[in-house]
């Protein structure tokens, strides 16, 4: 089903300079559901009389997907090396300063298409944090912090914690870099309303010492290590681990039993049937209606 394009038309702009050559422009235009790319090269896209050469057309199924389009994807074809420009023939610093997508357009009305899916409009919401954070670089993360709303932080520390809890469990989400946020995460679904999610996190997070998760991976590690150390068929695994993933693996299955009931109720809560179709509905979807909600701090 192709949905009428909604009022909306925007234009993105990303420049490219390889060694002393002139820099590449490319923009793209984005009306309703229709996407238009462009090449200028190698003239200043600010020159007197500069001529946008056509380079590509692309019908989407709706406004999201070419939104989607415009904030990247379609730029992968052209090569590396492109950054988004923040004035016709200006360059933005590596890191762009403006962290939010443009509005894809009515959350309802993009929906109505079959193949919507919940959870890729929520990774659109955090996609050019995506792009820019770095993980145990906390000057970066404050740089950043500064940058972001409320509601970003919410989403983004959100994104992190699910992902890894449902991949290997809050074992895997405490021992890897992303546990940086998990603090965040639980701030995050109090911020949004999700009491439930809210609930098992804080549960997860009392094993540690007042319940205080470091920021410092090598500190949170260690507080791993130690709530293995007494189990006689996991202490002796931990001391001989010789690389990375011994080491992790031993950890796992030592800590493993502390949040498996924890982990079960989370995994019935995102699995729920609400009668919406889409990848784990029951949890993208009330996250979706708050990205909408506080669309001013999510969208530009």
């Amino acid at each position: 089903m192709v949905l009428a394009p909604p009022t909306m038309a925007y234009q993105q702009h990303f420049i490219r300079q390889t060694g002393t050559q002139p820099p590449a422009h490319v923009r793209m235009t984005v009306d309703g559901n229709m996407v238009h790319t462009a090449e200028l090269q190698p003239t200043q896209a600010d020159a007197p009389g500069a001529v946008w050469e056509p380079l590509h057309t692309k019908t989407c199924r709706n406004a999201f997907e070419a939104a989607m389009h415009a904030n990247g994807e379609e730029w992968n074809r052209l090569g590396a090396g492109w950054q988004l420009a923040s004035a016709v023939g200006e360059p933005q610093p590596a890191h762009p300063t403006d962290l939010r997508p443009v509005n894809p357009g009515s959350l309802s009305r993009l929906a109505e298409d079959r193949d919507f899916d919940w959870s890729s409009y929520f990774e659109y919401a955090v996609c050019r944090i995506a792009e820019v954070w770095e993980w145990d670089k906390p000057q970066r993360a404050a740089e950043l912090r500064v940058r972001m709303t409320p509601v970003q932080m919410a989403l983004w520390s959100i994104a992190n914690a699910d992902g890894q809890i449902c991949n290997g469990g809050f074992s895997q989400f405490f021992y890897n870099s992303y546990g940086e946020l998990a603090h965040e995460a639980l701030s995050g679904f109090e911020l949004l309303g999700l009491a439930q999610y809210a609930d098992i996190l804080r549960a997860a997070y009392a094993v540690f010492p007042d319940q205080r998760i470091p920021k410092d991976r090598d500190e949170r590690v260690a507080i791993l290590e130690a709530l293995t150390l007494d189990d006689d068929s996991v202490s002796p695994r931990l001391q001989a681990a010789s690389n990375g993933i011994e080491h992790a693996s031993a950890i796992f299955k030592g800590t493993e039993d502390l949040w498996d009931e924890l982990e079960t109720r989370y995994y019935a809560l995102i699995h729920q049937k609400i009668g919406v179709r889409g990848y784990n509905a029951a949890f993208y979807k009330p996250l979706c209606e708050c990205i909408e909600a506080r669309a001013h701090e999510v969208f530009r």
